[in-house]
């Protein structure tokens, strides 16, 4: 007898997550709809992330547990994605981070029968940006302007995504193990871009903790960051085509070209708005872009982001000096203010909900 096709995996990897594991994955488990599995792969972690899953599995078999040695968060989902597809072989597939948490009565019946009946290659929903304690919020919307189909590279967050697990096996999309940064970025893009049927809802699927640690200093190497992880990815997207270009329409295989040109460029630009910031001086960063191999690029005036970028290209060849002193100055104010980020005032202007009867 073959048994129902489970309708959702919830992917989550964890590194070292005692602190907000548990309550990550009770956030899903707690759902009004019960049709779902809980993968959680534990990435090598030191503390007591194994103990804490293994008792909540032991209570819920919806909740799988696969240990591996610590290989990153890449490795991990993809982990997770080869049990899916060789176990349950769910209809659709989303990814959560362990210190984050779905929004309490987010996968209902309703919304399970509409993934079901509807067969859409991807579902985005909206999210909330929240505090790090998850008592405060602001709530990322969906608008009319998401909703074009000329291309499907999209601002919002890997997690409030809910993939299908048929086109993710048709083209064999895979989270890039060597790629350090942007990881998900990619994951989400080439999805996407290969998608044809999508909806948006207009629904809050998850809360994104932020991590207040997270804050550039002296000692960021932009070099080492654009160069050697970030530039990467995008290059990763394009070598990547190589190996479903048959499967490729002609048209969607250059738009997907274009656009990893067009985000390369926008990072060169990103890594001389960063190196100025932190006081590098201009013949020093023409020194790295040009051994670039995508220094060429900058000087195609056919493809830029946006007109900012443009300008800030723009301002460094004609006017360095003073492009300094404005970012410079930007920059010494951010990390000023930094210091308040706590204070009771900027979390309420930064996180303007109450959105702890949420989670």
């Amino acid at each position: 007898m073959i048994e129902r096709q489970i309708a959702l995996a919830v992917i989550i990897p964890t590194y070292n997550g005692e602190k907000y594991i548990e309550q990550s994955i009770y956030s899903v488990l707690n759902q009004p709809c019960k049709d779902l599995i809980v993968v959680v792969v534990n990435d090598g972690s030191k503390d007591n992330t194994q103990l804490i899953v293994e008792e909540i599995a032991s209570n819920d078999n919806r909740v799988i547990l696969l240990n591996q040695k610590n290989k990153g968060v890449s490795a991990a989902r993809n982990n997770a994605l080869d049990y899916c597809n060789s176990i349950i072989n769910p209809r659709y597939i989303a990814f959560l981070d362990s210190d984050d948490v779905w929004v309490k009565n987010f996968y209902t019946e309703d919304l399970r029968d509409l993934l079901l009946d509807e067969n859409k290659d991807f579902y985005m929903f909206e999210y909330f940006d929240g505090d790090e304690n998850i008592k405060r919020g602001k709530l990322y919307v969906l608008d009319n302007a998401h909703k074009d189909d000329t291309f499907k590279e999209f601002g919002h967050q890997f997690c409030s995504l809910i993939y299908s697990n048929a086109l993710m096996r048709k083209y064999n999309i895979r989270f890039p193990e060597k790629i350090k940064v942007q990881e998900d970025v990619v994951f989400r893009y080439l999805f996407t871009a290969f998608s044809n049927r999508y909806s948006f809802v207009k629904k809050p699927i998850f809360v994104y903790r932020s991590n207040n640690n997270s804050v550039v200093h002296s000692k960021f190497n932009p070099s080492k960051r654009y160069f050697e992880d970030v530039i990467p990815a995008w290059e990763y997207v394009m070598n990547f085509l190589n190996k479903v270009d048959k499967n490729l329409s002609k048209e969607v295989y250059d738009k997907i070209i274009e656009q990893s040109r067009i985000m390369i460029k926008t990072y060169l630009v990103e890594f001389i708005q960063v190196s100025l910031s932190l006081g590098m001086k201009k013949s020093d960063i023409n020194k790295q872009l040009k051994l670039c191999k995508y220094y060429s690029f900058l000087e195609d005036d056919s493809i830029w982001l946006d007109l900012c970028r443009k300008n800030i290209w723009s301002e460094f060849i004609n006017s360095p000096l003073k492009l300094q002193i404005k970012l410079r100055t930007k920059y010494l104010v951010l990390n000023f203010l930094r210091k308040f980020r706590n204070v009771s005032f900027v979390v309420k202007k930064r996180y303007p909900m109450d959105i702890s009867k949420l989670v």
